[in-house]
Formats: structure tokens, C-alpha cells, sequence
């Protein structure tokens, strides 16, 4: 758990400067009722500041409604973060900032950046934990 905690740190440096994206529900075409998503985040942050987003597919034949929770603390993203790696019930949540974007369930932890010196820089330091399975070789 220390370096969950330490990848959470390095990634996230202003405590208060990460956002949450995820699934919290759809509404099947034709019927009036929202089913809601259970990702538990209730309980592990203070849900304010928070807009919904709702995007119709016609090939599910649903509007999918997504949360935005905007100012989440570093703690609380790690509360939640400890709760999947720890086998809780997983959702399609990420949390970023304008540097980073992390996804985690219970088998991997994602990261994406733009800059991609930031991602070799984790790679190196995390060198141990990294799956490099689907790394691709350069090429000489």
C-alpha cells in the first residue's frame, strides 16, 4: 500500500487538484427509470462540486449518464484507491488532473500522460511493479 500511496503522490502533487469521471447510471430508451451504478464512492469522499453528463447510444439503445466530481483530496482518492486494490467493488472510475489520468481495478493500475518523459519516468521508478508485456520494442 506504500507505493499506491507513493504513485498517488507522484502523480497527483496539489492535493486538491484531482477529478473523477465515471459511470453512475443509464436510462434504458423507452423507459422512464434510472438505474443507478453502485460505486460506493460515497463513502470514501465528500461528493460536492459535481455535474452529470448524459450521452445517448443508440447501440445499447440507453443514455448513459456520467459524474464529474471536481476538487476530490489526494486522501480521499487513496481511501477509495486502497478499497479496489483490497478486492471492493470495482467501477468504471478515473481520477486526473491536467498531467495525469489513473484507472484502477483490482489487477492493474493505468496511467496515461501526454508527456511521455512523465510516464518514463514512472516506469523507472516503479520498474519492478511495471508489466512490461505490452511494451513495444523500438525498432533498430
Amino acid at each position: 500500500m506504500r507505493k499506491l500511496r507513493g504513485i498517488l503522490t507522484e502523480l497527483f502533487k496539489s492535493p486538491d487538484a484531482i477529478d473523477i469521471s465515471f459511470t453512475s447510471g443509464y436510462i434504458t430508451y423507452g423507459k422512464s427509470k434510472r438505474i443507478n451504478e453502485k460505486t460506493k464512492i460515497g463513502r470514501f469522499m465528500k461528493i460536492k462540486n459535481w455535474t452529470e453528463t448524459q450521452v445517448d447510444d443508440d447501440d445499447l439503445k440507453s443514455t448513459i449518464i456520467f459524474t464529474t466530481i471536481k476538487g476530490v483530496h489526494k486522501d480521499e482518492v487513496y481511501k477509495y484507491c486502497k478499497y479496489i486494490v483490497n478486492g471492493g467493488q470495482q467501477a468504471y472510475i478515473s481520477f486526473y488532473n491536467d498531467t495525469y489520468l489513473l484507472y484502477i481495478n483490482s489487477d492493474v493500475i493505468d496511467i496515461i500522460s501526454a508527456d511521455a518523459s512523465l510516464i518514463e519516468k514512472l516506469k523507472l521508478q516503479y520498474r519492478e511493479e511495471y508489466d512490461k508485456f505490452y511494451e513495444i520494442e523500438e525498432l533498430e
